[in-house]
């Protein structure tokens, strides 16, 4: 049977329209209220992930400081471990060493020549030792410095500093021979002992010793850099009627030999043609004559200069890079320079006529000064020394020695 809605009270009419509005609402409240619970849900992940990833960046930067203290600490370690051998091993060179006398060793390795050096030379008294790279060092003050014969004692004062120190290589009878033997710019200690004929090189470079059985008993020593490596050569001058030098090349381990001289001549080796290597040179008192041979052409020139009498005291005294001929004549104790920058003469009156002479570049300004060292008074006195400085022409006087000792001025560096 079918009803007639239309016959309906229209309170039912109302109550189903109230019923359908209910449950639209209660849906409609349903959906927002899940609607809020998704937006919530996706705020909380993104909380969540953010916090994670924030975690995460924590977690990589902690690991990268652990490694970065990990790294440091080994470094310290090792570093450490390095001092600690270095000390165990004891490589500071001392500055004391005592003497003796073991038999001659090898003689080592022969190194290659490195490129031409120039314009500093080192020397001591008349003698040039070794030429620098000027580039590589500045210029080196000589230092004084005696030998004592008595105990085979060095003493050094030092140009720069004045500080003084000392060593103990050598006794009585050995022939002194500082020079640049290991090529470190500093002056080594040697002597030449000519009842084995062995040369004792004390290296400043590293305190090692050197032994070198080369010359004879009567042979004079005479090291210098003949072959313009940065190292002094060890060398003899073998004096006869036809006088001979032995040069022990440090280049290339192999022996120089020059007949250059006569009997009497008096060996002056040094750089007289500026090309960085020592020229085989003598004075030849009887004729008052400089000979020298040229190691740029191997030619020998010639020098009258001087008197007979007067002592040779060849030096770089006008700073051109070349050695100077030069003189003292004891009568009127006049120094007398032939300037090879100039080609001119100059004369200067210094010393007395017991003075020793001990020219050097003591104000380190390029050039040689003037001076002398005057022995004390017998049996122990003072010893002075008195230098002409060409920086400002004034006398620099120090005590230093005593009565017996013998100067042996070079650039130490100690």
């Amino acid at each position: 049977m079918m009803t007639d809605e239309s016959n309906k009270p229209e309170g039912c009419i109302w109550k189903q329209s109230f019923a359908f509005y209910f449950v639209e609402t209660n849906l409609i409240a349903l959906f927002c209220e899940h609607e809020s619970e998704k937006k919530n849900m996706s705020k909380k992940a993104r909380l969540k992930a953010e916090l994670l990833a924030e975690q995460q960046e924590k977690k990589i930067q902690k690991n990268r400081l652990r490694k970065a203290t990990i790294g440091t600490i080994v470094g310290v370690l090792v570093l450490s471990f390095t001092a600690g051998v270095l000390a165990q091993l004891n490589m500071l060179p001392s500055t004391t060493v005592s003497f003796f006398s073991p038999a001659p060793v090898p003689l080592p390795s022969p190194t290659p020549t490195p490129p031409a050096l120039s314009k500093e030379y080192i020397y001591a008294g008349s003698r040039m030792l070794a030429v620098e790279d000027a580039g590589a060092t500045q210029q080196s003050a000589t230092d004084l410095a005696i030998f004592r014969k008595s105990n085979g004692q060095w003493w050094v004062m030092n140009g720069v500093s004045s500080n003084v120190t000392s060593a103990t290589w050598g006794t009585d009878g050995d022939k002194v021979a500082p020079a640049d033997y290991d090529g470190d710019g500093k002056t080594d200690f040697c002597i030449y002992r000519p009842s084995n004929q062995t040369w004792y090189i004390l290296n400043s470079s590293d305190s090692s010793v050197t032994y070198v059985n080369y010359g004879a008993e009567t042979d004079l020593p005479v090291p210098a850099d003949y072959d313009g490596d940065g190292k002094a050569d060890v060398a003899v001058f073998r004096e006869s009627s036809s006088s001979t030098w032995y040069v022990y090349q440090s280049s290339n381990s192999q022996t120089a030999q020059y007949s250059f001289g006569t009997t009497s001549d008096k060996a002056v080796p040094a750089d007289y043609d500026g090309d960085g290597r020592a020229d085989v040179a003598i004075w030849r008192d009887s004729t008052a004559t400089f000979w020298i041979q040229q190691s740029t052409n191997s030619q020998t020139i010639s020098v009258a200069f001087g008197s007979s009498g007067d002592v040779p005291v060849v030096g770089d005294y006008d700073g051109d890079g070349r050695f100077d001929v030069a003189t003292f004549r004891t009568s009127d104790t006049t120094w007398r320079i032939l300037n090879s920058s100039t080609n001119t003469q100059t004369t200067t009156q210094y010393g007395i006529s017991t003075d020793q002479l001990v020219q050097g570049d003591y104000d380190a300004d390029g050039k040689t000064d003037i001076a002398v060292y005057r022995d004390g008074s017998a049996p122990d006195g003072q010893s002075y020394w008195y230098i002409l400085k060409s920086t400002t022409n004034t006398t620099r006087t120090e005590a230093f020695g005593m009565h017996g000792d013998y100067p042996v001025p070079a650039p130490y560096r100690r």
